[in-house]
Parts: C-alpha cells; sequence; structure tokens
C-alpha cells in the first residue's frame, strides 16, 4: 500500500492529490465514529479512569512536542518546519491502532482497550490545535499572521512548485498594506509640515 501511494501520488495531478486527500480525512473520521458505535462490550467510556490513565496517554504528547522543538532548533531548521515537524512527531494516526483493537480484542476488554486511542485522539486534538494557532500567530507557518482564521484554514500555503499562488498571493498583499500604510503615513507627516510653514505666513499677510 506504501509502494502504491508512493506511485500515484507521484503520478497524480495536484488536484487529485488534494481530494485524496480529504477523502482519507473523511474515511478516519467514520473510522473512528463506527468505532465509538460499534464496540462489541458496549460504549466505550473515559470519563472516570483513573488519573494515571489520561497522565500516560497525555505524556507521550508533550515528550515528543518537547523533544521535536528542540531538536529541530539545535539543526536551526526554519521555524515552519519546525512547527511541521512537531505536529509529524506528536501527532498519530490512531486510526490503526482503533483498527488493531476492534480486530485483536473482543468484549470488556475492547471497550476497556479502545479507551487508550480514543483518549489519545481528543488530546492530541486538543493540544495541538491549541500550538498550531499560537504557530500560527507567532509566525512559526506559512500562513501570514495578519490573514483571518477562515483564510487560514481553507486556504492552502503550501509551498511546493504547484501550489506558490495563495503564500505568494498573502505575501504580496501585506507588503502591500503595508506600503499604503507607510505612503498614507507619509503624506499625512508631509501635509502637517506644510502646514506649519504656510500658517506663519498667512498670520504675517
Amino acid at each position: 500500500s506504501i509502494t502504491n501511494g508512493l506511485i500515484f501520488s507521484a503520478l497524480a495531478s495536484f488536484k487529485f492529490r488534494q481530494l485524496a486527500n480529504k477523502v482519507g480525512n473523511l474515511a478516519g473520521l467514520a473510522l473512528i465514529i463506527f468505532s465509538i458505535v460499534a464496540p462489541e462490550g458496549g460504549t466505550t467510556k473515559l470519563i472516570g479512569r483513573p488519573w494515571k490513565f489520561y497522565f500516560a496517554v497525555t505524556l507521550p504528547i508533550v515528550f515528543a512536542m518537547l523533544v521535536a522543538t528542540l531538536l529541530s532548533t539545535a539543526a536551526n531548521m526554519k521555524k515552519p518546519e519546525r512547527a511541521a515537524l512537531v505536529i509529524e512527531c506528536s501527532y498519530q494516526n490512531t486510526g490503526i491502532a482503533i483498527s488493531v483493537v476492534l480486530s485483536i480484542y473482543t468484549s470488556d476488554q475492547q471497550m476497556e482497550a479502545l479507551g487508550v486511542p480514543f483518549a489519545y485522539t481528543g488530546a492530541q486534538a486538543f493540544i495541538l490545535g491549541i500550538y498550531c494557532l499560537a504557530a500560527w500567530k507567532a509566525g512559526w507557518t506559512y500562513a501570514p499572521k495578519n490573514v483571518s482564521l477562515w483564510a487560514m484554514i481553507s486556504e492552502n500555503y503550501e509551498t511546493s512548485s504547484e501550489n506558490t499562488t495563495n503564500y505568494e498571493r498573502a505575501k504580496e498583499e501585506s507588503v502591500d498594506k503595508c506600503n499604503v500604510e507607510s505612503r498614507d503615513s507619509l503624506r499625512d507627516s508631509e501635509v502637517g509640515v506644510v502646514t506649519k510653514l504656510v500658517e506663519p505666513l498667512s498670520l504675517s499677510k
């Protein structure tokens, strides 16, 4: 499957790869929903478990984020690359774990084991969601920090040779906005200077 994926991604167009990525996300979401409503032992419960359970599930996420940040900074990687590495190291495909649990365990064991990938999914979504927003506002992503939240989420700012339009356009718009503001400020200053020079002449007359 890995070989086929690499071959098709190399031969397919950029739009097809984007579509395939969206379909994959929907399939993963469907698997999570299915595993919630269809375990053999009943409904999986996450509330009421020992604190050690939540600590053990959350610790790998935080540890991976810290290690990835330190190593990528030590390697002098670009800030967007550091953010990407942090996400790749800490965000795991829990769909695989869910599939394994559904295949191996049954009844009460299945319901108990499903709590781990479920809890990890929720923890990584919450923690990395906050991290992504902070990285965006701190300038650690290719999405300009002055664009709207919807534009940041909906637009594609990848820097591939096939898709530099959005990133470059947003960058140009940001530069143009700064230029306009600087020009307006300079014009206001010039008007103020001229006014100060003209007023004494007017009074002297």
